[in-house]
């Protein structure tokens, strides 16, 4: 969605701008080895109730999902492990 929005790389986005955006997904990162952590769950919570967000589709439809932050900023395997968890988590909603 940010690169839709002219974003180019790696930039941080402002909570506001994010919002503003209405995704229908949230990926954040959470302070745990493994996404079944219940730091992840609540990492999530966290982000769904914050002003703002909570008005968002993604936090609407239950689709902010934490994946552990050395994942989220990895290369290589690291990255293959964060799209894992991205995919095992999103295609689990699929009816």
């Amino acid at each position: 969605m940010a690169k839709e929005k002219g974003l180019e790389g790696h930039v941080p986005v402002a909570l506001e701008l994010m919002v503003s955006w209405d995704p229908p997904v949230i990926v954040i990162g959470c302070p745990a080895p493994e996404p079944d952590d219940p730091a992840c769950p609540a990492a999530e919570a966290a982000v769904a109730a914050l002003p703002g967000v909570r008005a968002t589709a993604a936090a609407r439809s239950g689709r902010i999902v934490a994946v552990p932050g050395r994942a989220l900023a990895s290369t290589g395997e690291g990255m293959a492990r964060a799209a894992e968890i991205l995919q095992d988590r999103l295609l689990a909603e699929r009816p």
